[in-house]
């Protein structure tokens, strides 16, 4: 809420915002009630040097929030900060979710309740901001989900598809159930597949809380499947995450940044000659992040992120109201499965990656 004269005595000068409709807080954000001054922060550094930030609230550009973040803790320590997006952000018409990797209290609105705040405060210096929101930290459980194609011949032998299934507000249709919807049809296809009889077990995981540090594939690779790996038992795992939305040449294939030390491009690579055996284009993707296939890697299991772009190189609408049924193309996860059951039926008839003598 907004409080045109700062007198708190009467709604008739107050301008209120609504939850989720105007603003969304940060995951990591503790208990809200907050009233103080507004400060906007404006893109220029320069013109910072007479703003005064301690106890009051702070309204800034979340980018410019992020290059700058050391000159904003110079300035002071404010009770709670607001941030916003300007203009359009690769297709997000909406705005983001959240910024969850900060800490502290905070809010993230859309540009537009940004704009009527910039005004309020401009027509009305003595106003003040109000903000009030109960929040709750503590234990959750979170579960991946484990569908196995029993081996036939080797089972002990592993291949491992999976995708992560929970989301960032919104509706988390691109990020990610367009991912686990792609797993679904692999295991289904592969499943009534009457010719494809599996020498190896095939492993379709839908993980948990990926979106709060790769919970669960964390747990499973380094708790479920860890005796299994340091046998030498698991061949490989392919991922799928952010699939559905971009243009029609937007299939990536691995790339995701790594640590350093860790990533071997050699799966990637494997994979990319199998879309192309099949007649999908495809490149390595320039963008950065971490998914569920990160704990393989670091466990040194050969593994690889399918993804889907956009023309600027980024995986669309994610962590947004925005991010609806009606931003996924149906034929993206379509070729995405199809490249991933070619690459697993190979891999699968070879039992071990590299495959041996070239043979698959």
């Amino acid at each position: 809420m907004y409080d045109s004269d700062g007198d708190l005595d009467t709604v008739n000068d107050c301008t209120s915002f609504e939850f989720y409709e105007d603003f969304l807080p940060g995951l990591n954000s503790e208990d809200i009630d907050v009233t103080a001054d507004l400060v906007y922060l404006p893109p220029d550094v320069d013109e910072w040097e007479n703003i005064i930030i301690d106890d009051k609230v702070i309204l800034i550009d979340i980018f410019y929030a992020w290059a700058h973040q050391e000159d904003i803790l110079a300035l002071g320590n404010p009770k709670a900060r607001i941030y916003h997006f300007s203009g359009d952000y690769s297709g997000v018409t909406d705005y983001m979710g959240t910024w969850y990797s900060w800490s502290g209290t905070f809010l993230v609105i859309k540009e537009s309740v940004a704009e009527d705040l910039m005004q309020l405060e401009e027509s009305n210096p003595a106003g003040i901001v109000q903000i009030s929101l109960d929040t709750y930290v503590g234990p959750l459980t979170s579960r991946n989900v484990i569908g196995s194609l029993p081996g036939t011949t080797n089972p002990e032998k592993k291949l491992v598809i999976g995708a992560h299934y929970d989301s960032v507000w919104g509706f988390g249709a691109n990020d990610n159930a367009a991912g686990t919807a792609t797993v679904m049809e692999i295991a289904q296809t592969l499943a009534q597949t009457a010719r494809f009889q599996s020498p190896v077990t095939i492993e379709f995981v839908a993980f948990g809380a990926e979106e709060k540090g790769l919970v669960g594939s964390f747990t499973y690779v380094f708790e479920h499947i860890i005796d299994e790996i340091l046998a030498g038992n698991v061949i490989a795992a392919i991922n799928f995450d952010v699939n559905g939305y971009g243009m029609s040449t937007g299939l990536r294939i691995g790339c995701h940044a790594r640590w350093p030390g860790h990533y071997d491009p050699v799966f990637d690579e494997y994979m990319k000659e199998v879309a192309h055996s099949i007649d999908y284009d495809f490149a390595t993707w320039t963008g950065g992040g971490y998914s569920d296939d990160f704990p393989f890697i670091i466990a040194e299991v050969p593994a690889t992120c399918i993804v889907w772009v956009d023309e600027a190189e980024w995986v669309g609408p994610l962590h947004s109201t925005g991010d609806t049924k009606e931003t996924v193309e149906p034929e993206y996860l379509g070729i995405c499965a199809e490249v991933t059951a070619a690459g697993a039926m190979r891999l699968a008839n070879a039992g071990e990656f590299p495959p041996p003598n070239g043979e698959e």
